[in-house]
């Protein structure tokens, strides 16, 4: 029994004198990253250091029978049959849910906004933020709102919505 007590004295004196120079070495090179002014690997030298658990970048690529790639080129080759064996479904296939629509389906209404679309837009808007290129913080719209639906619904109707504000195909809002 005391052999096993001195063995494992040995065993954890030299696991501490590891980690001791394991540490000092990482300290060492996050000295040199800080020096150097790289932030990133001096974030990453930092978690590791205190223990935290840094994820893998990449989990790795396995084979369609789960056998994990290890080397560049079969991962590469992988990635090539997983495209292919993913995207190369004939258009037939591919199109089959989709309906024809016209331009008579799809009613978008492009005049005026109605108050209540206004008011509703107003209500939506995002206390605290950065004022749009207008420089009118949402606040202002907030503090009045039936004064300002009343001026914004009287201008929309004069003027229009700007170029810049209508929608435009599939893009929305440009």
């Amino acid at each position: 029994m005391a052999e096993y007590s001195e063995i494992n004295k040995h065993v954890k004196r030299y696991a501490r004198r590891d980690k001791r120079a394991w540490a000092d070495k990482v300290a060492h090179k996050a000295q040199l990253a800080a020096e150097a002014n790289k932030l990133e690997e001096l974030y990453q030298i930092t978690k590791r250091l205190a223990g935290k658990l840094i994820m893998s970048q990449q989990a790795g690529v396995r084979d369609p029978t789960g056998r994990l790639l290890t080397t560049p080129q079969d991962q590469l080759t992988r990635w090539q049959e997983y495209f292919k064996d993913n995207f190369a479904a004939p258009l037939q296939q591919i199109c089959t849910n989709t309906t024809q629509r016209t331009p008579e389906t799809t009613k978008i209404p492009t005049g005026a906004p109605t108050m209540k679309e206004i008011k509703t837009a107003i209500k939506h808007l995002k206390l605290n933020k950065a004022c749009s290129h207008d420089n009118l913080p949402a606040e202002l719209f907030r503090t009045y709102p039936n004064t300002i639906v009343n001026i914004l619904e009287t201008l929309l109707r004069r003027y229009g919505i700007p170029v810049r504000y209508q929608v435009t195909g599939n893009k929305g809002l440009s």
